[in-house]
Protein backbone atom coordinates (compact mmCIF):
# COMPACT_ATOMS: atom_id res chain seq x y z
CA UNK A 1 0.00 0.00 0.00
CA UNK A 2 2.93 2.63 0.97
CA UNK A 3 4.83 1.78 -2.11
CA UNK A 4 2.12 1.51 -4.52
CA UNK A 5 -0.87 3.88 -3.52
CA UNK A 6 0.52 6.38 -0.83
CA UNK A 7 4.00 7.00 -2.20
CA UNK A 8 3.04 7.86 -6.08
CA UNK A 9 -0.02 9.62 -4.90
CA UNK A 10 1.55 12.12 -2.12
CA UNK A 11 4.24 12.61 -5.21
CA UNK A 12 1.71 13.61 -7.69
CA UNK A 13 0.36 15.99 -5.29
CA UNK A 14 3.47 17.35 -4.23
CA UNK A 15 4.64 18.37 -7.38
CA UNK A 16 1.30 20.07 -8.26
CA UNK A 17 -0.47 17.23 -10.92
CA UNK A 18 -3.84 17.11 -8.98
CA UNK A 19 -5.12 15.80 -12.26
CA UNK A 20 -2.69 12.60 -12.77
CA UNK A 21 -2.99 12.06 -8.76
CA UNK A 22 -6.59 12.29 -8.59
CA UNK A 23 -7.01 10.06 -11.87
CA UNK A 24 -4.17 7.72 -10.16
CA UNK A 25 -6.29 7.78 -6.55
CA UNK A 26 -9.71 6.67 -8.14
CA UNK A 27 -7.75 3.86 -10.06
CA UNK A 28 -5.87 2.50 -7.64
CA UNK A 29 -9.15 2.94 -4.83
CA UNK A 30 -11.39 0.67 -7.85
CA UNK A 31 -8.73 -1.73 -7.38
CA UNK A 32 -8.80 -1.94 -3.78
CA UNK A 33 -12.77 -2.12 -3.77
CA UNK A 34 -12.57 -5.00 -6.25
CA UNK A 35 -9.76 -6.79 -4.77
CA UNK A 36 -11.33 -6.57 -0.85
CA UNK A 37 -14.71 -7.30 -1.93
CA UNK A 38 -14.39 -9.91 -4.32
CA UNK A 39 -17.71 -12.22 -5.63
CA UNK A 40 -16.47 -14.72 -3.69
CA UNK A 41 -16.76 -13.06 -0.14
CA UNK A 42 -19.66 -11.61 -1.44
CA UNK A 43 -21.38 -14.67 -1.88
CA UNK A 44 -20.18 -16.29 1.38
CA UNK A 45 -21.96 -12.84 2.83
CA UNK A 46 -25.10 -13.22 1.22
CA UNK A 47 -25.06 -16.76 1.84
CA UNK A 48 -25.96 -17.69 -1.59
CA UNK A 49 -24.27 -20.69 -1.35
CA UNK A 50 -26.72 -22.58 0.33
CA UNK A 51 -28.33 -23.20 -3.25
CA UNK A 52 -25.09 -25.55 -3.62
CA UNK A 53 -26.83 -28.87 -2.21
CA UNK A 54 -24.90 -32.50 -2.22
CA UNK A 55 -25.94 -35.70 -0.83
CA UNK A 56 -23.65 -35.37 2.28
CA UNK A 57 -22.26 -32.30 4.53
CA UNK A 58 -19.16 -33.27 3.30
CA UNK A 59 -20.03 -33.20 -0.79
CA UNK A 60 -21.69 -30.20 0.28
CA UNK A 61 -19.03 -28.95 1.59
CA UNK A 62 -16.55 -30.00 -1.13
CA UNK A 63 -18.82 -28.44 -3.77
CA UNK A 64 -19.67 -25.02 -2.30
CA UNK A 65 -15.67 -25.00 -1.83
CA UNK A 66 -14.91 -25.41 -5.53
CA UNK A 67 -17.51 -22.89 -6.22
CA UNK A 68 -15.50 -20.19 -4.06
CA UNK A 69 -12.25 -21.21 -5.58
CA UNK A 70 -13.89 -20.94 -9.33
CA UNK A 71 -15.31 -17.48 -8.37
CA UNK A 72 -12.14 -16.59 -6.81
CA UNK A 73 -10.17 -17.00 -10.08
CA UNK A 74 -12.57 -15.34 -12.00
CA UNK A 75 -12.07 -12.66 -9.32
CA UNK A 76 -8.29 -12.97 -8.95
CA UNK A 77 -6.77 -14.94 -11.80
CA UNK A 78 -3.37 -15.89 -12.26
CA UNK A 79 -2.54 -12.67 -14.54
CA UNK A 80 -2.93 -10.39 -11.46
CA UNK A 81 0.26 -11.35 -10.26
CA UNK A 82 1.87 -10.78 -13.36
CA UNK A 83 0.42 -7.32 -13.63
CA UNK A 84 1.49 -7.08 -9.75
CA UNK A 85 5.19 -7.86 -10.93
CA UNK A 86 5.23 -5.15 -14.10
CA UNK A 87 3.76 -2.06 -11.85
CA UNK A 88 6.08 -3.03 -9.09
CA UNK A 89 9.09 -3.20 -11.75
CA UNK A 90 8.18 0.96 -12.92
CA UNK A 91 7.16 2.02 -9.21
CA UNK A 92 10.73 0.61 -7.95
CA UNK A 93 12.72 1.97 -10.97
CA UNK A 94 11.10 5.22 -10.74
CA UNK A 95 11.63 5.10 -6.62
CA UNK A 96 15.28 4.23 -7.33
CA UNK A 97 15.68 7.07 -10.07
CA UNK A 98 13.95 9.93 -7.34
CA UNK A 99 15.82 8.48 -4.71
CA UNK A 100 19.27 8.99 -7.17
CA UNK A 101 18.09 12.15 -8.12
CA UNK A 102 17.94 13.58 -4.83
CA UNK A 103 21.52 12.19 -3.55
CA UNK A 104 23.03 13.29 -6.29
CA UNK A 105 24.81 16.70 -6.08
CA UNK A 106 25.85 16.75 -9.87
CA UNK A 107 24.85 19.64 -11.71
CA UNK A 108 24.28 20.43 -15.41
CA UNK A 109 28.04 21.11 -15.92
CA UNK A 110 30.00 19.51 -18.96
CA UNK A 111 32.03 16.63 -18.08
CA UNK A 112 35.73 16.15 -18.39
CA UNK A 113 36.10 13.04 -19.68
CA UNK A 114 39.26 11.23 -20.29
CA UNK A 115 41.94 12.90 -23.08
CA UNK A 116 41.50 10.30 -25.74
CA UNK A 117 44.70 10.02 -28.03
CA UNK A 118 44.30 10.51 -31.89
CA UNK A 119 46.94 8.86 -33.96
CA UNK A 120 47.70 9.68 -37.59
CA UNK A 121 49.52 7.25 -39.88
CA UNK A 122 47.40 4.48 -39.21
CA UNK A 123 44.16 3.47 -40.62
CA UNK A 124 41.62 1.19 -40.61
CA UNK A 125 40.31 -0.04 -43.97
CA UNK A 126 36.51 -1.06 -45.12
CA UNK A 127 35.99 -4.52 -44.21
CA UNK A 128 35.95 -6.01 -47.89
CA UNK A 129 32.70 -7.85 -49.84
CA UNK A 130 30.36 -6.81 -46.87
CA UNK A 131 27.10 -4.93 -46.61
CA UNK A 132 27.10 -5.14 -42.79
CA UNK A 133 26.53 -1.06 -42.69
CA UNK A 134 24.86 0.02 -46.14
CA UNK A 135 25.32 3.28 -44.19
CA UNK A 136 28.60 3.82 -43.62
CA UNK A 137 28.10 6.89 -45.96
CA UNK A 138 24.36 8.61 -45.57
CA UNK A 139 24.40 10.68 -48.84
CA UNK A 140 20.55 10.97 -49.16
CA UNK A 141 18.61 13.65 -48.18
CA UNK A 142 21.03 15.41 -45.99
CA UNK A 143 20.70 18.85 -47.20
CA UNK A 144 23.83 18.78 -49.03
CA UNK A 145 26.36 18.46 -45.76
CA UNK A 146 29.97 18.07 -46.18
CA UNK A 147 30.27 15.30 -43.91
CA UNK A 148 28.38 12.17 -44.63
CA UNK A 149 29.75 9.56 -42.98
CA UNK A 150 28.28 7.75 -39.64
CA UNK A 151 31.21 8.13 -37.85
CA UNK A 152 31.34 11.69 -38.27
CA UNK A 153 28.10 12.00 -36.63
CA UNK A 154 28.95 9.39 -33.74
CA UNK A 155 32.06 11.87 -33.36
CA UNK A 156 30.07 14.95 -32.76
CA UNK A 157 26.93 13.07 -30.43
CA UNK A 158 30.22 12.50 -28.55
CA UNK A 159 31.73 15.89 -28.95
CA UNK A 160 28.58 17.26 -27.20
CA UNK A 161 29.49 15.61 -23.78
CA UNK A 162 33.24 17.53 -23.65
CA UNK A 163 34.20 20.58 -21.66
CA UNK A 164 36.74 23.08 -22.26
CA UNK A 165 38.81 20.44 -24.26
CA UNK A 166 35.82 20.54 -27.54
CA UNK A 167 37.89 22.12 -30.11
CA UNK A 168 40.82 20.88 -29.39
CA UNK A 169 38.96 17.34 -29.88
CA UNK A 170 37.63 18.50 -33.26
CA UNK A 171 41.14 19.80 -34.07
CA UNK A 172 42.14 15.90 -33.88
CA UNK A 173 39.64 14.76 -35.82
CA UNK A 174 38.76 16.95 -38.84
CA UNK A 175 42.27 18.67 -38.88
CA UNK A 176 42.92 22.47 -37.26
CA UNK A 177 40.73 25.35 -37.25
CA UNK A 178 38.65 22.90 -39.80
CA UNK A 179 35.56 22.65 -37.64
CA UNK A 180 34.27 25.45 -35.54
CA UNK A 181 32.57 25.27 -31.71
CA UNK A 182 30.52 28.41 -31.97
CA UNK A 183 30.62 28.29 -28.03
CA UNK A 184 29.97 32.15 -27.63
CA UNK A 185 27.14 32.27 -30.07
CA UNK A 186 25.21 29.48 -28.35
CA UNK A 187 25.53 31.11 -24.93
CA UNK A 188 24.48 34.85 -26.48
CA UNK A 189 21.97 32.88 -27.69
CA UNK A 190 20.55 31.31 -24.39
CA UNK A 191 21.10 34.67 -22.77
CA UNK A 192 19.04 36.83 -25.17
CA UNK A 193 16.44 33.99 -25.34
CA UNK A 194 15.90 33.42 -21.68
CA UNK A 195 16.53 29.44 -22.41
CA UNK A 196 17.20 28.52 -18.79
CA UNK A 197 16.35 24.47 -19.30
CA UNK A 198 18.99 21.85 -18.17
CA UNK A 199 19.31 21.13 -22.12
CA UNK A 200 22.93 21.07 -23.31
CA UNK A 201 23.62 21.92 -26.73
CA UNK A 202 26.79 22.50 -28.74
CA UNK A 203 26.76 24.49 -32.08
CA UNK A 204 29.84 22.64 -34.30
CA UNK A 205 30.06 24.87 -37.79
CA UNK A 206 32.22 23.24 -41.11
CA UNK A 207 32.88 25.03 -44.00
CA UNK A 208 31.65 23.69 -47.25
CA UNK A 209 32.68 24.71 -51.56
CA UNK A 210 29.68 27.24 -51.28
CA UNK A 211 31.86 29.57 -49.03
CA UNK A 212 29.21 29.23 -46.44
CA UNK A 213 29.44 26.65 -42.88
CA UNK A 214 27.08 24.31 -42.60
CA UNK A 215 25.42 24.10 -39.05
CA UNK A 216 25.54 20.61 -36.78
CA UNK A 217 23.22 20.85 -33.91
CA UNK A 218 25.05 18.11 -31.23
CA UNK A 219 22.82 17.79 -27.96
CA UNK A 220 24.02 16.31 -24.87
CA UNK A 221 22.72 12.75 -23.66
CA UNK A 222 21.63 12.09 -19.85
CA UNK A 223 24.81 12.63 -17.56
CA UNK A 224 22.71 12.75 -14.13
CA UNK A 225 19.45 11.29 -12.27
CA UNK A 226 17.89 13.72 -12.65
CA UNK A 227 18.23 14.04 -16.85
CA UNK A 228 17.54 10.34 -16.45
CA UNK A 229 13.82 11.41 -14.56
CA UNK A 230 13.31 13.21 -17.44
CA UNK A 231 14.05 10.55 -19.43
CA UNK A 232 11.66 8.14 -18.02
CA UNK A 233 9.30 10.86 -17.89
CA UNK A 234 9.40 11.66 -21.13
CA UNK A 235 9.25 8.41 -22.58
CA UNK A 236 7.48 5.96 -19.53
CA UNK A 237 4.25 6.26 -22.05
CA UNK A 238 6.01 4.44 -24.57
CA UNK A 239 7.70 2.19 -22.18
CA UNK A 240 4.12 1.06 -20.80
CA UNK A 241 2.72 0.38 -23.84
CA UNK A 242 5.56 -1.47 -24.86
CA UNK A 243 5.43 -4.08 -22.12
CA UNK A 244 1.50 -4.23 -22.30
CA UNK A 245 2.04 -5.39 -26.03
CA UNK A 246 4.67 -8.13 -24.74
CA UNK A 247 2.08 -9.45 -22.00
CA UNK A 248 -1.52 -9.15 -24.07
CA UNK A 249 -2.50 -11.89 -26.09
CA UNK A 250 -1.82 -10.58 -30.15
CA UNK A 251 -0.83 -7.12 -28.26
CA UNK A 252 0.77 -6.32 -31.76
CA UNK A 253 -2.64 -5.35 -33.15
CA UNK A 254 -2.89 -2.32 -30.52
CA UNK A 255 0.39 -0.60 -31.67
CA UNK A 256 -1.60 1.49 -34.65
CA UNK A 257 -3.55 3.06 -31.68
CA UNK A 258 -1.09 3.13 -28.66
CA UNK A 259 0.04 6.86 -30.06
CA UNK A 260 -3.22 7.70 -28.95
CA UNK A 261 -3.23 5.92 -25.71
CA UNK A 262 -0.26 7.93 -24.98
CA UNK A 263 -1.38 10.96 -25.78
CA UNK A 264 -4.67 10.44 -23.52
CA UNK A 265 -2.28 9.86 -20.97
CA UNK A 266 0.09 13.11 -21.53
CA UNK A 267 -3.02 15.37 -21.75
CA UNK A 268 -3.48 14.43 -18.19
CA UNK A 269 -0.04 15.66 -17.17
CA UNK A 270 0.54 18.35 -19.67
CA UNK A 271 1.63 21.36 -17.18
CA UNK A 272 4.68 18.62 -16.10
CA UNK A 273 5.75 17.42 -19.02
CA UNK A 274 5.40 21.27 -20.39
CA UNK A 275 8.16 21.71 -17.54
CA UNK A 276 10.85 19.27 -19.13
CA UNK A 277 10.13 19.31 -22.93
CA UNK A 278 13.75 20.26 -23.63
CA UNK A 279 13.08 19.61 -27.38
CA UNK A 280 11.40 22.99 -27.59
CA UNK A 281 14.48 24.85 -26.85
CA UNK A 282 16.47 22.45 -29.46
CA UNK A 283 13.42 23.15 -32.06
CA UNK A 284 13.52 27.11 -31.17
CA UNK A 285 17.19 26.98 -31.76
CA UNK A 286 17.21 24.91 -34.73
CA UNK A 287 14.86 27.41 -36.48
CA UNK A 288 16.88 30.11 -35.75
CA UNK A 289 20.22 28.05 -37.11
CA UNK A 290 17.59 27.93 -40.34
CA UNK A 291 17.13 31.75 -40.81
CA UNK A 292 21.08 32.61 -40.79
CA UNK A 293 22.85 32.41 -44.00
CA UNK A 294 24.23 28.59 -43.11
CA UNK A 295 24.42 26.13 -45.90
CA UNK A 296 21.79 23.45 -43.97
CA UNK A 297 21.28 22.22 -40.58
CA UNK A 298 21.85 19.08 -39.12
CA UNK A 299 20.99 17.75 -35.36
CA UNK A 300 22.68 14.46 -33.33
CA UNK A 301 22.73 13.64 -30.16
CA UNK A 302 24.01 10.79 -28.30
CA UNK A 303 21.18 8.93 -25.37
CA UNK A 304 18.92 11.21 -24.39
CA UNK A 305 20.13 13.89 -26.83
CA UNK A 306 19.41 11.58 -29.33
CA UNK A 307 16.02 11.10 -28.55
CA UNK A 308 15.47 14.95 -28.63
CA UNK A 309 17.54 15.59 -32.25
CA UNK A 310 15.37 13.03 -33.69
CA UNK A 311 12.31 14.92 -32.03
CA UNK A 312 14.14 18.76 -33.21
CA UNK A 313 14.39 16.96 -36.66
CA UNK A 314 11.21 15.78 -37.60
CA UNK A 315 9.39 19.16 -36.18
CA UNK A 316 12.14 21.40 -37.51
CA UNK A 317 12.86 19.51 -40.77
CA UNK A 318 16.04 19.18 -40.98
CA UNK A 319 18.24 16.22 -41.08
CA UNK A 320 18.74 14.28 -38.04
CA UNK A 321 21.30 11.66 -36.92
CA UNK A 322 21.14 10.00 -33.44
CA UNK A 323 23.26 7.64 -31.73
CA UNK A 324 21.73 5.00 -29.32
CA UNK A 325 18.43 7.30 -28.42
CA UNK A 326 15.02 6.49 -27.76
CA UNK A 327 12.89 6.55 -30.86
CA UNK A 328 9.90 8.33 -31.31
CA UNK A 329 7.08 6.47 -33.15
CA UNK A 330 4.43 5.45 -30.16
CA UNK A 331 5.64 8.98 -28.29
CA UNK A 332 5.07 11.34 -31.71
CA UNK A 333 1.41 12.64 -31.08
CA UNK A 334 2.07 13.26 -27.65
CA UNK A 335 4.66 15.73 -28.67
CA UNK A 336 4.14 19.93 -29.28
CA UNK A 337 3.00 19.84 -31.69
CA UNK A 338 2.46 16.35 -33.29
CA UNK A 339 5.04 14.50 -35.09
CA UNK A 340 3.91 12.79 -38.35
CA UNK A 341 5.35 9.44 -39.09
CA UNK A 342 5.95 10.85 -42.80
CA UNK A 343 8.36 13.31 -40.89
CA UNK A 344 9.97 10.46 -38.79
CA UNK A 345 10.68 8.52 -41.98
CA UNK A 346 11.93 11.47 -43.96
CA UNK A 347 14.24 12.96 -41.21
CA UNK A 348 15.54 11.04 -38.60
CA UNK A 349 18.54 8.19 -38.51
CA UNK A 350 18.88 6.08 -35.54
CA UNK A 351 22.15 4.19 -35.18
CA UNK A 352 21.16 1.31 -32.77
CA UNK A 353 24.44 -0.56 -31.24
CA UNK A 354 23.16 -4.35 -30.23
CA UNK A 355 22.23 -5.49 -26.69
CA UNK A 356 21.97 -1.23 -26.24
CA UNK A 357 18.49 -1.02 -24.04
CA UNK A 358 18.26 3.09 -24.41
CA UNK A 359 16.99 2.62 -28.59
CA UNK A 360 14.48 -0.51 -27.39
CA UNK A 361 12.48 2.47 -25.61
CA UNK A 362 9.76 2.72 -28.42
CA UNK A 363 8.84 1.68 -32.01
CA UNK A 364 11.71 2.65 -34.86
CA UNK A 365 10.91 4.52 -37.48
CA UNK A 366 12.09 3.64 -41.03
CA UNK A 367 15.92 4.67 -40.99
CA UNK A 368 18.09 3.02 -38.23
CA UNK A 369 21.01 1.14 -38.55
CA UNK A 370 22.02 -2.16 -36.26
CA UNK A 371 25.69 -1.76 -35.87
CA UNK A 372 27.84 -4.28 -33.47
CA UNK A 373 28.80 -3.81 -29.98
CA UNK A 374 31.78 -6.19 -28.74
CA UNK A 375 31.37 -5.87 -25.18
CA UNK A 376 31.68 -8.59 -22.81
CA UNK A 377 27.94 -9.79 -22.28
CA UNK A 378 28.52 -8.75 -18.08
CA UNK A 379 29.03 -5.42 -18.96
CA UNK A 380 25.08 -3.73 -18.58
CA UNK A 381 26.27 -0.50 -20.78
CA UNK A 382 28.95 -1.18 -22.40
CA UNK A 383 26.71 -1.42 -25.66
CA UNK A 384 25.94 2.16 -24.35
CA UNK A 385 29.56 3.92 -25.16
CA UNK A 386 30.33 6.29 -27.61
CA UNK A 387 33.86 5.32 -27.89
CA UNK A 388 32.89 1.72 -28.50
CA UNK A 389 30.51 2.91 -31.52
CA UNK A 390 32.81 5.53 -32.50
CA UNK A 391 35.75 2.35 -33.22
CA UNK A 392 33.06 -0.08 -34.69
CA UNK A 393 31.78 2.81 -37.14
CA UNK A 394 35.69 3.04 -38.62
CA UNK A 395 37.02 -0.43 -37.65
CA UNK A 396 33.86 -1.67 -40.13
CA UNK A 397 33.30 1.47 -42.48
CA UNK A 398 37.03 2.02 -42.44
CA UNK A 399 38.88 5.38 -41.05
CA UNK A 400 38.35 7.50 -44.52
CA UNK A 401 41.26 10.00 -43.72
CA UNK A 402 40.14 10.23 -39.73
CA UNK A 403 42.59 9.39 -36.74
CA UNK A 404 42.82 6.68 -34.86
CA UNK A 405 41.83 6.70 -31.69
CA UNK A 406 44.28 4.42 -29.07
CA UNK A 407 41.68 3.35 -26.88
CA UNK A 408 39.81 1.66 -29.86
CA UNK A 409 42.83 -1.38 -29.50
CA UNK A 410 43.75 -0.43 -25.64
CA UNK A 411 40.41 0.05 -24.16
CA UNK A 412 37.24 -1.47 -26.62
CA UNK A 413 39.73 -4.50 -27.52
CA UNK A 414 39.22 -3.54 -31.72
CA UNK A 415 42.42 -4.59 -33.60
CA UNK A 416 45.24 -2.70 -34.55
CA UNK A 417 44.91 -0.59 -37.30
CA UNK A 418 47.50 -0.71 -40.64
CA UNK A 419 49.96 1.26 -40.66
CA UNK A 420 50.56 3.53 -43.92
CA UNK A 421 53.42 4.69 -45.86
CA UNK A 422 56.05 6.75 -44.14
CA UNK A 423 55.08 6.27 -40.64
CA UNK A 424 57.90 4.71 -38.80
CA UNK A 425 56.50 3.83 -35.65
CA UNK A 426 54.01 0.98 -34.83
CA UNK A 427 50.55 1.58 -33.37
CA UNK A 428 51.37 0.19 -30.26
CA UNK A 429 54.69 2.04 -29.84
CA UNK A 430 53.35 5.38 -30.53
CA UNK A 431 49.93 4.99 -28.48
CA UNK A 432 52.81 4.11 -25.69
CA UNK A 433 54.49 7.47 -26.37
CA UNK A 434 51.32 9.12 -26.05
CA UNK A 435 49.61 8.42 -23.66
CA UNK A 436 52.95 7.96 -21.32
CA UNK A 437 54.15 11.86 -22.31
CA UNK A 438 50.33 12.77 -20.75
Amino acid sequence: ISLLFLWPTVSLFAVGNWPLAILYGGIIGLTAFRYYFSPAAAMEEIGSMDLVDGKTEREIWQNQSRLNEIVGNISRGKSRGAWVSVISFFAFCFLALFAGAVGDNSTTAEIEDPTYHYMQGYEYLPVENSLRYPTCHMTSDLQESPLTAMADYIFLARVAYRGNVTQSELDNWFGQEVAVNQEELVSVYREENNVDSAVVFKLITYPTETGKDFAYLAIRGTTNQWEALTDAQLWSGAMLMQSLREFLPFGSIWTPVMSLFIDAAVSVESSSIEEISFYKDTVQFTDYLKGHNYAGVAVTGHSLGGGLSMITGAQAHVPSVALSGPNTVLTRKSLDPPISMEELDRYTFNIIPARDVVPMIDDTAQNYQKIRCNADFTDVIGCHDTTRALCEAIYTCGSAGRPVPCECVTQMGFPHPEQMEGTELTFAEACNITTTAN
